[in-house]
Order: structure tokens, then sequence, then C-alpha cells
């Protein structure tokens, strides 16, 4: 019966080792997971504009490691604004924002808008990808949640000075 223990114990051995190196191969071959928290984010010079007015929207994507690119679309009502300028291209309602720097941790996008009519309009980050270099030496990808903001353009004031009623 002690060559039987022994033989046991040396199979826990020989069992702990294999175990050992499987999860020493698994994190060298499988590289490890982004555990970075990517965000984005929407900024508005103002929440609430006269038609004519002009409005400028800030995106910014950020990730706590460095991102090799990124892109998102970004959709907004264009019965309600405008798009004249800025980091993203398209038109009629869906922009594409993808930056043309590479390796940064926040990448920022400036839309410059002209509020058309009256009304709302929803400006939404959507469809936000990433990619990142792995431990494993290759690219991966990845994708975080957009966000959703509301402009709301109003009409413009009417003047209250009493000598522009005479001109009438």
């Amino acid at each position: 019966f002690k060559v039987v223990g022994k033989n046991i114990k040396l199979l826990k051995k020989i069992i702990s080792l294999i175990t050992a190196f499987a999860v020493i191969f698994s994190v060298v071959i499988l590289g490890t997971v982004n555990a970075s928290a990517a965000t984005s984010s929407l900024k508005f010079s103002a929440s609430s504009v006269e038609v004519g007015s002009k409005v400028t929207v800030t995106v910014v994507l950020q990730n706590n490691s460095p991102m090799i690119s990124a892109q998102c679309i970004i959709s907004y009502n264009e019965a309600v604004l405008r798009y004249d300028s800025g980091s993203a291209e398209g038109g009629a309602g869906v922009l594409t924002y993808i930056p043309n720097e590479y390796d940064l941790n926040k990448y920022t996008a400036t839309l410059n808008f002209t509020a058309i009519a009256v009304g709302q309009s929803q400006i939404q980050v959507k469809d936000c990808k990433y990619t990142y270099s792995g431990s494993d030496g290759f690219a991966n990808e990845e994708t975080f949640a957009g966000q959703t903001a509301t402009v709301t353009v109003k009409d413009k004031a009417l003047s209250n000075n009493a000598n522009l009623k005479s001109l009438s």
C-alpha cells in the first residue's frame, strides 16, 4: 500500500503542474482581455437655441488605454438642424466620424450645426467601435455605448420694443 500512496501523491503533483502550464499557456497564446472602459460623451454649446442660431456639438470618445483607431455614427434631425462643418463626414441626418490621429486615449470631434426650424433634434452617437493592440500583438476590435442628447430649437423671440409697433 505504500507504493500506491506515493503514486497518488506523484499523480497529484503531475496534475497540478499540467494545470499550471495550461493556465500559463492560455494567457500567453490567447492574450488578456481588454478591461478598459471605453466611453463616449456629448456636449452642446447650448441645449436650447433660436432658429438661425449656430450650435456646436462636441463628441468625445475615450478609453483607458490607447486606441489604434475609432469610428462612430452620429445621427441628427435634418429637419431641425443643418450640418455645416466639423470633424465628421456626411449629411442628411447621418454623419460618420473617423479620427485621423492614431494611438490616443481620447478622440474629440467638433460638429457645427445651424438651427433651421422649430423643433427638437436628438443627436445620437451610435455604432461606436475602436481597435486596440492586445497583449498578443494583434489588433482587437471592441464596441462601446453611445450617447443621446437633445437640442431644442425655438422660434426667434419677438421684440418688446414699443417703437417697432408704430412701424407696422
